[in-house]
């Protein structure tokens, strides 16, 4: 079969045998979780190689040795691996000695998860601190209310403090002025 190219001007031969070393460093990778896509830029084959390959190798070294599995790709973290990623992550460890805490999740991975985290977890502080300053907002806006009943209370008090004090002034005032006949009788 004649050689083809690739978009990426890398020469692929379909018909060149994997080496065994190579065989050894595609299911190391694969382990890692390490994409279809990029070995195929390791091995220079396509990504459709790489995975019947993995594949091929993987059912013959399961066939031989039943106590051997192999996982595949592990889709889901969990939550203790969430944490420990939080805590490594902002104790300054580097992406490397991150991915080599966790089997089978390259560096792409951890900062994949990690960037989902803490965007998360942004997103929940940002929420918490809204409902705070909603109950706050609520609260200022309660006393205002409070308060403003209170001011109308005491103008209405002082209202009728006023008016009554105003009847009893005019009472006063009647009283004061001397009818004409009382004004005859003192005279």
């Amino acid at each position: 079969m004649e050689p083809t190219q690739r978009s990426d001007s890398q020469w692929v031969n379909p018909s060149r045998f994997w080496t065994e070393e190579e065989n050894e460093v595609l299911l190391a990778l694969r382990e890692r979780g390490e994409s279809y896509e990029h070995l195929s830029f390791v091995f220079g084959r396509t990504p459709m190689a790489c995975e019947r390959h993995f594949q091929e190798l993987r059912s013959e070294i399961e066939r031989r040795n039943p106590n051997v599995h192999f996982r595949g790709r592990i889709k889901r973290w969990k939550m203790e691996q969430d944490r420990l990623l939080l805590q490594l992550k902002e104790s300054g460890r580097s992406w490397e000695e991150i991915s080599d805490t966790f089997p089978r999740r390259n560096i792409a991975a951890c900062k994949r998860r990690y960037r989902i985290l803490t965007r998360n977890r942004d997103e929940a502080e940002h929420e918490a601190r809204v409902e705070e300053d909603d109950e706050e907002y609520d609260e200022e806006e309660e006393e205002e209310e409070e308060e403003e009943e209170r001011n109308e209370e005491v103008n209405k008090e002082c209202e009728d403090e006023v008016k009554i004090k105003s009847e009893i002034d005019d009472e006063v005032e009647i009283k004061k002025e001397p009818d004409e006949e009382e004004l005859f009788r003192n005279l």
